[in-house]
């Protein structure tokens, strides 16, 4: 009986988290196309029902291939850190991970969830942990090169930034501080060893120990991903670049729907450049800014006729699509983790 209200009442509270999110977003969210609608008129609004049929199936169909884009890097990482897992476990991980970014604050929760899920899955805790910061690192190399390219294609094909100095330095500086992150994953993890012992003093010393341990374990994980050879890396950035490409080209696909004239590399540059800046912004899944973002994207190049409806169906279709498809994949891990012992959930394989 009370193991039983332990479920139901973790159970609650996860529900709880999701609605709070959820909530958050649509507020946000909604604000952010409310004015949008108002800036273009509301009888944008009104196509929404109106999107040709072929194009929403390519808009999901880009959404579905950046899941196995994504599943392939994860599972390239978990293959050349010396383990095995299944190409569905791997897309399973990464939609998750794509889950708990919509309900954190600038995606925050997105590796946690990831380590989480592959853990759960079989890989050894160091070795999860790794993958996932592996993981988030090479997003962090794709934002660093990204950017700085989105703002010449954008500058060439639509003159877009030309007059905005300032916001051409922002993104500048983002993607030079993405490229010093990324280089501090990649190579300076070492570097959690003294941080740790000199955070974890006076009451909090008795958790150094397992944090030494863990620590230990992440570095010498990631370490055998370094000695990959470049054909390997060259691979596995193109897999990063395809995942986020699609992913971005939903949006393309949605505009298209509504009969909005727009190219697929101007698209993909300027959410390049929304993505990458948004990742600051502090709310679910960048709510608001992504829509403003999108909006603005679009309207450079097309003008403001249907993009009201293809900003709806595409937020529609990547992001707020994951809260039904994370609880039902996510569900599973809610539930074993309440009813499986510890050491049961540590298995070898996948």
């Amino acid at each position: 009986m009370a193991h039983r209200r332990f479920v139901r009442g973790r159970s609650a509270t996860v529900t709880r988290r999701l609605l709070r999110a959820l909530a958050v977003s649509l507020v946000v969210g909604g604000g952010a196309l409310a004015a949008i609608v108002w800036w273009l008129g509301p009888d944008d609004l009104r196509a929404v029902r109106a999107i040709c049929p072929s194009w929403l199936a390519a808009a999901i169909g880009f959404f579905l291939a950046s899941f196995l884009f994504a599943g392939a890097r994860l599972a390239m990482l978990v293959r050349r850190s010396g383990q095995r897992i299944r190409p569905r476990h791997a897309v399973r991980a990464h939609v998750l991970g794509l889950f708990a970014s919509t309900v954190t604050p600038g995606g925050s929760g997105g590796m946690p969830a990831v380590a989480l899920v592959l853990h759960r899955q079989g890989l050894p805790r160091g070795t999860a942990w790794s993958v996932a910061v592996a993981a988030m690192t090479a997003d962090t190399v794709f934002y660093g090169w990204s950017l700085p390219l989105a703002l010449v294609v954008l500058r060439s094909t639509t003159g877009a930034l030309d007059e905005a100095p300032g916001l051409q330095g922002l993104i500048v500086a983002v993607a030079a501080v993405a490229l010093v992150v990324a280089y501090l994953l990649a190579f300076r993890l070492a570097w959690l060893l003294p941080i740790a012992q000199f955070v974890l003093r006076g009451r909090l010393a008795r958790f150094l120990p397992r944090a030494d341990r863990f620590i230990v374990e992440l570095v010498s994980a990631n370490q055998r991903l370094h000695r990959a050879s470049w054909r390997w890396h060259a691979l596995f950035h193109l897999l990063v670049a395809g995942s986020w490409s699609t992913f971005f080209l939903v949006l393309w696909a949605s505009a298209r729907g509504f009969g909005v004239e727009v190219q697929p590399l101007p698209v993909v540059a300027a959410m390049s450049i929304v993505a990458g800046v948004g990742s600051l912004f502090p709310t679910p899944g960048g709510s608001g800014f992504y829509e403003f973002g999108a909006s603005l994207a679009l309207v450079g190049q097309a003008g403001g006729r249907g993009v009201a409806a293809a900003v709806i169906v595409w937020r529609a279709v990547s992001h707020y699509s994951l809260y039904l498809i994370g609880p039902m994949l996510g569900g599973y891990f809610v539930v074993r983790s309440a009813d499986v012992p510890t050491d049961d959930r540590i298995g070898g394989g996948s």
